[in-house]
């Protein structure tokens, strides 16, 4: 397989991206495809030395953060992020991260690869470390701010495929992220989405409290893009300022300070947890494709196992899979026969 990576996009692009790619190409062994100003990349490139694996792909373009995403793929042909795109219209086993524009990414990957059959949207999803070391993934984790209930079904069947897919989980229970557990709670999107969720064959356990998203009540946190966006803006924001504290704490005094030598590994097993750059991205699900969304703050670190998620994803046909499971429920519904695909898990 190959890799495709928007070397333009986010803020510590090209330096830090091209490092990632490098690091991924020698790690893992995989032809990796810098897509941006040749110039710029063969200029970042020269600082590695002699480096194999890794090729241009000239893009003379670049999406800003700040863009409208629409507009701008529209105006902008040629940027990173499109040019990517389009290169994962050409072969099957290719994968594209990008730590740009988001909404440019959603946009061009609509446009360009297509969404699977009855998938309106595709939608963000990112893995979050959870209590008992376990995980959850929270969907729509900014691709889509403004949702109709319909999609938010649509998010916790392909979360659902994911989690079963690739973390083996035999049914994934699915909460709705909201103020309360008690049915009847919330907006009007999450009321008349509850109801749509209970007929879904689906493994849906109700309204999940924000509260407890940490807690691993549930394997997949189905939310409209906004909500989920807040909801990790939040947890990174709290993150940091629990490290600056016990930075402080742990440096205040001598003994503050030997105890927290003694607890230094412990303390680095746990950064490692709670680090996104350890995860990589997220995947844009319900795509024709394989696409990582990265963090705009993606470092090399984060660039590289970026890299080790688009692989385990075409490794294991995740898209393929996705497309398998909803043309034959969309041909059973053609059918009138019960939808199968996605078990409700014993006593539901």
């Amino acid at each position: 397989m190959e890799v495709v990576i928007d070397a333009m996009g986010g803020d510590y692009a090209p330096q830090e991206i091209v490092a990632g790619a490098v690091v991924a190409a020698r790690t893992y062994h995989l032809p990796i495809v810098l897509v941006g100003d040749e110039t710029r990349l063969r200029e970042e490139l020269t600082t590695w030395g002699k480096v194999e694996g890794v090729e241009i792909h000239h893009a003379s373009q670049v999406i800003g953060m700040n863009e409208a995403p629409g507009t701008a793929v529209r105006r902008k042909p040629d940027s990173s992020i499109v040019v990517g795109v389009r290169l994962l219209r050409e072969k099957n086993d290719r994968a594209l991260v990008t730590a740009g524009n988001t909404g440019a990414a959603v946009a061009a990957g609509k446009l360009y690869l297509g969404t699977v059959e009855e998938v309106p949207r595709p939608g963000i999803g990112i893995l979050l470390p959870v209590r008992d070391k376990k995980w959850t993934m929270v969907i729509d984790a900014g691709g889509n701010v403004d949702c109709q209930p319909e999609h938010l079904v649509v998010f916790a069947r392909l979360a659902s495929l994911y989690m079963s897919r690739m973390l083996r989980l035999l049914y994934p229970r699915v909460g709705l992220l909201n103020i309360g557990e008690e049915e009847g709670k919330g907006n009007a999107l999450t009321r008349q989405t509850y109801p749509l969720l209970q007929k879904a064959d689906l493994n849906f356990i109700g309204n999940v409290d924000a509260k407890d998203v940490f807690g691993g009540v549930a394997d997949v946190i189905v939310c409209d893009g906004f909500s989920g966006n807040l909801l990790l803006k939040i947890a990174e924001g709290f993150v940091e300022l629990f490290w600056e504290y016990l930075h402080g704490a742990v440096n205040t005094n001598l003994l503050t300070k030997i105890g927290g030598a003694l607890l230094r590994p412990a303390l680095q097993d746990i950064a490692r947890r709670l680090d996104y750059s350890e995860y990589g991205g997220a995947l844009l699900l319900g795509l024709n494709g394989v696409v990582v969304i990265c963090h705009g703050r993606s470092r090399a670190k984060a660039i590289l196992n970026a890299v080790r998620v688009a692989q385990e994803a075409v490794e294991r046909r995740v898209v393929e899979h996705t497309c398998e499971v909803f043309s034959a429920q969309e041909r059973k519904r053609a059918l009138n026969q019960p939808v199968g695909g996605f078990s409700r898990g014993p006593g539901k």
